[in-house]
This record gives structure tokens, C-alpha cells and sequence, in this order.
């Protein structure tokens, strides 16, 4: 496949709101957090773990196998063995609101989990953070969660994780209905600091661009030294240790703004550390005086990692706000 350029248009987006209107006007189930969600969440300050969080969302996800859903596991973008992705397929032919007049290639969802193994099985057929591709492919999306390396291999291994796997869309996705065009990502935690790096550091950028369509960052610390102290970004609200490499002021992410050109959506979990719930109030600000004002909304009574589990249930307090900022996208 030849490289081409990954810049965003509004033409771009046009397709990928079309596919996801027709989804909002119909909402399944409660919008608001479970209350015990609400409560541990509470009870915890935000630092329940993956396993408990995993266990109140439990009677609410769907279990594999997955209806009308094909997942091809394990698939290697780069070199190291961290570097694998699970695909999510539609097996079910695109409605009428998803063909419109665009060729048949499916917008892509690629879930940057929190921590950087994120892959923990449950039982055999099923892992952690399968729900947020489900919920990717029940709008009419291919669906994909990527591990990347350890947090702790370099500062830059998830801008260069990220570049790798912009760079395997590239060049396979196609052949499973998606459009390398069109490549949404959802950074969550270390994660979304992880995302914006890759896009703010333009020497990692794949393909002549970064290859990003949009970009989601969700309760993420992010490195905007000299406006953004850092010294407690590593505060136990994150679902995981902040590697202390990704807060180097000589690698802020602050000098590369103006190179972000993606739509960004900013969400603000209640339970994150003040650092973090500052460094998104500044990247609203600053992409704002760039001309590029991103669309930044708040998550009460959730944690970083019950946001995330929280999509493909009925609890939608999270997930309708992303939609809805994805449909804004063609206003």
C-alpha cells in the first residue's frame, strides 16, 4: 500500500459521524454510574484496581464469544513480543446508516489501555478492556486494543509503539474492512500520556503524518512542562505508576502543540490527582489559543479504569459523551 498523508478534514470525519448518528438517538439501558461503582470508587479515592473494577462490571459485559463479532488475537504490529494487538470485526454487513456514499472501509478504534500489559485474561476467552473494541464495533467501527512495551523501556517507546501500529493499519487494516484513513485513537491513563506524546513529537510521526484522525485522552498525566508542574503527576490516582521518564521537562509535550491538528476530546475523571485535572484545563487552553479548541468533559464518580470498563455496558455516562463529541465532529 503506498504511504499517503494521514492529515484530518472534515471530510473525514463526515463518514465516521454518519456511521455513529444514528446510534445517539436510541440509548440502551442507564446512563449514570452504578452505584456501587460510584461507591467503591468513593470508599477507594479512585484507586480501586483493574480486578476489582473488572468484578462490578462483570454481570453487565458481554461474554466471549462475542455475537457477530470476529476477534483475531495476538497480532504482532512490531518486533518486541509486547508489541500485539486483538482486532474486532464486524461480521455482519454495514447498515444503511454506515454506507452512505463512501466505499465500505469502516472507520478504526484503537484502545491505548492504561497500563502498558494491560491483557490480563478472563478465564480463557475473554481480557480486560475487550469491551471498549465491542463497543467500537456495536457503533460500526473495527474495534482494536494494543499492548505496547513496558512503560519503563525508554520514554519514547509509546510514541514509537504508537508509530508502529499507525504503521500496521497502514498496511493490513484494509484487508479487514477498515480504513487506514480513518484511525481513532483512545488513550486512557498512562496511555492517553503515551498518545499525546506520539502526537506531539513529531521526529516519531509515521507515514509522512501522524496518522491519527482523532484522538480521545481520558484521565491522563500529561507532561506540559514548564505550565504543568509534574512533581506528583505519579499520584496514586492513576491506575498505574506514572513512569517517571514520561515527566522529563526536556521532553514536554508542551513545544509540540502546534503540530496537533487532530479533533482532541479531553475527559476528566472525578478520581484523578489535581496535577493531572490541571494539565487538561492547560491543554484546553493552549490547543484553544492555537485555534484548535478541543472539547473537554467531566466523569463524575469515575476512576481512570472505570471509565474505561464502563463502555459497551448500560452504564453510558462515558461512552455517550465520547459519541456525541465524535458527532459534533460535523457541525
Amino acid at each position: 500500500m503506498r504511504p499517503g498523508n494521514f492529515a484530518i478534514s472534515v471530510r473525514a470525519v463526515a463518514f465516521l459521524v454518519g456511521i455513529l448518528a444514528a446510534t445517539l438517538a436510541a440509548p440502551r439501558g442507564q446512563a449514570q454510574v452504578p452505584a456501587a461503582v460510584a461507591a467503591q470508587n468513593r470508599a477507594t479515592d479512585g484507586r480501586m484496581d483493574l480486578a476489582g473494577a473488572l468484578r462490578l462490571y462483570a454481570s453487565q459485559e458481554e461474554r466471549a464469544p462475542y455475537r457477530d463479532v470476529h476477534v483475531e488475537r495476538d497480532i504482532h504490529y512490531g518486533a518486541s513480543t509486547h508489541q500485539r494487538l486483538d482486532l474486532f470485526i464486524p461480521t455482519k454487513p454495514p447498515g444503511p446508516a454506515e454506507v452512505g456514499s463512501t466505499p465500505r472501509l469502516r472507520p478504526v478504534l484503537i484502545f491505548v489501555a492504561p497500563q502498558s500489559a494491560a491483557r490480563a485474561s478472563l478465564g480463557t476467552a475473554r481480557r480486560a478492556y475487550d469491551n471498549v473494541a465491542l463497543w467500537a464495533v456495536r457503533q460500526g467501527l473495527i474495534g482494536v486494543t494494543m499492548q505496547r512495551r513496558d512503560d519503563e523501556a525508554s520514554w519514547q517507546a509509546g510514541a514509537q509503539d504508537l508509530a508502529a501500529a499507525v504503521s500496521w493499519m497502514k498496511t493490513h487494516v484494509r484487508d479487514s474492512g477498515g480504513d487506514p484513513q480513518r484511525l481513532i485513537f483512545v488513550g486512557a491513563g498512562v496511555g492517553g500520556a503515551q498518545l499525546l506524546n506520539y502526537l506531539a513529537h513529531h521526529e516519531y510521526w509515521c507515514c509522512q503524518g501522524p496518522g491519527v484522525a482523532a484522538a480521545a485522552l481520558l484521565g491522563a498525566p500529561l507532561n506540559l512542562m514548564p505550565l504543568v508542574p509534574t512533581a506528583k503527576a505519579a499520584a496514586a490516582h492513576t491506575p498505574d505508576t506514572v513512569p517517571a521518564m514520561l515527566m522529563d521537562p526536556a521532553h514536554s509535550d508542551l513545544p509540540g502543540l502546534d503540530g496537533v491538528y487532530a479533533p482532541v476530546f479531553i475527559g476528566v475523571p472525578q478520581y484523578q490527582d489535581q496535577e493531572a485535572q490541571r494539565s487538561a484545563t492547560i491543554l484546553q487552553q493552549e490547543l484553544c489559543r492555537r485555534g484548535r479548541c478541543p472539547s473537554v468533559r467531566y466523569f463524575p464518580s469515575h476512576s481512570v479504569i472505570s471509565a474505561m470498563l464502563s463502555f459497551d455496558t448500560a452504564d453510558q455516562s462515558v461512552s455517550r459523551q465520547v459519541l456525541a463529541w465524535l458527532q459534533q465532529q460535523h457541525r
